[in-house]
């Protein structure tokens, strides 16, 4: 269920590039992107195209100008036959550490189609501290992956890791302690 409110870092309007050279609709556009009622705290999530414009008063054909403007910027990642969004910058204002729980990150990457987005927000998360919560719904949308290739890619916050199955464990705990 998505979040009925979101936090946008105030440095969001000076301190990043890659806003700071956008024009004023291109802004508008990826404001709404980020705390639309589609959004999530994966950065990636649902984006059906056809009902944005009418909401920010835009033409169809402005709103996907702007839309793709953005995707040339390299803001966005947009996949079309999945009809999903990948928020590209989203880390740098908003922490994966934020309290998320491990269930929220797992049913948000649940719900992604796109393997291009997935693949995308792997390497994008890179990039960042996650927390464990964060690694093991990665993980677990990736079993694929092997646990240390995983762990080499990724910064963590706190020196001692936790086995996964160690992980999924205290998840589960915490969940028949309810």
């Amino acid at each position: 269920m998505p979040s009925m409110y979101r936090n946008v870092s105030t440095g969001l309007w000076e301190a990043h590039k890659y806003f700071f050279d956008l024009d004023a609709e291109a802004k508008y556009v990826y404001m709404y992107i980020i705390t639309s009622r589609f959004s999530s705290e994966l950065s990636a999530f649902p984006f059906p195209m056809k009902i944005h414009a009418p909401v920010l008063g835009l033409s169809e054909e402005r709103f996907l100008e702007i839309f793709e403007n953005l995707m040339e910027k390299g803001v966005i990642i947009y996949d079309n036959e999945a009809a999903e969004v990948l928020v590209v910058n989203y880390f740098e204002n908003h922490s994966p550490n934020a309290g998320i729980r491990y269930e929220m990150y797992r049913n948000d990457l649940r719900e992604i189609k796109s393997e291009m987005i997935v693949d995308a927000l792997v390497e994008i998360a890179t990039k960042y501290e996650i927390t464990l919560a964060f690694y093991a719904a990665l993980a677990d949308r990736r079993p694929e992956l092997e646990r240390e290739e995983i762990m080499s890619q990724y910064k963590f916050r706190d020196k001692e890791i936790k086995p996964l199955n160690e992980v999924r464990g205290l998840a589960r705990k915490g969940r028949e302690n309810r």
